[in-house]
């Protein structure tokens, strides 16, 4: 004759059900099984947060930043041991998903360009000195502040020392056909002058470059 297993009547559902199927609780030393079974127990908590969502929101801030520490070990430890599957599983993500990626990246670096001039000042800089060294058939291989001879926290100082009056980050890039309307970054020295590689990362050098008239840059100085 098979042994009857213990069981327990939920103070919530009035069920009677498994042990198994009920918490187990220590307190003061002792371990019992609490009164609630674990699907109730899981409602329960289900509602709480639902009407304390404030409360809950506040309670799991306070808790990550009072233990952001163990949060970080164990997040470096979970990578760590699990590399492979995290790689297999971005790598599956993103082949997946990869228009929605570019599309939400995309528009990510559009509201980060209107709201961080320099986001935009670095991303345009790069492109610059990237377009110049492709054009003239050279392969870049130094970063691109190591070109340009200082951070772009720098260079974004020295063109504000260089700005005049009307020109402010939100113009910057502008251009309706019009002086004093907007500015672009320009090379003093012009890029065709360069003969060799040496050269034109030389002409890149933050020393010769300056804020501009957009239409003496485009217009003006192109015709001449």
């Amino acid at each position: 004759m098979m042994e009857k297993k213990p069981t327990k009547n939920c103070t919530k559902c009035n069920e009677e059900k498994l042990v198994q199927e009920f918490r187990l609780q220590k307190s003061n030393g002792y371990e019992y099984h609490k009164s609630i079974c674990k699907p109730c127990e899981r409602e329960n908590n289900k509602l709480y947060r639902e009407n304390n969502k404030e409360k809950e929101a506040n309670r799991l801030k306070e808790y990550r930043v009072n233990n952001i520490d163990k949060r970080l070990e164990y997040e470096s430890s979970y990578r760590e041991k699990n590399k492979k599957i995290i790689n297999t599983y971005q790598k599956s993500y993103y082949r997946e998903n990869k228009e929605i990626i570019g599309k939400r990246q995309r528009v990510y670096e559009k509201e980060r360009r209107i709201s961080d001039p320099l986001f935009k000042l670095s991303g345009n800089i790069r492109k610059m000195i990237r377009k110049s060294i492709k054009y003239n058939c050279y392969t870049k291989k130094s970063k691109t502040y190591e070109i340009l001879g200082c951070s772009f926290e720098e260079f974004k100082e020295y063109l504000e020392s260089l700005w005049e009056s009307w020109m402010t980050w939100g113009n910057h890039g502008k251009y309706n056909g019009e002086v004093d309307y907007g500015w672009d970054i320009d090379h003093i020295q012009p890029l065709s002058s360069a003969t060799t590689e040496e050269e034109l990362l030389k002409l890149n050098h933050f020393s010769n470059l300056q804020p501009l008239c957009s239409k003496v840059n485009r217009d003006i100085k192109k015709n001449k």
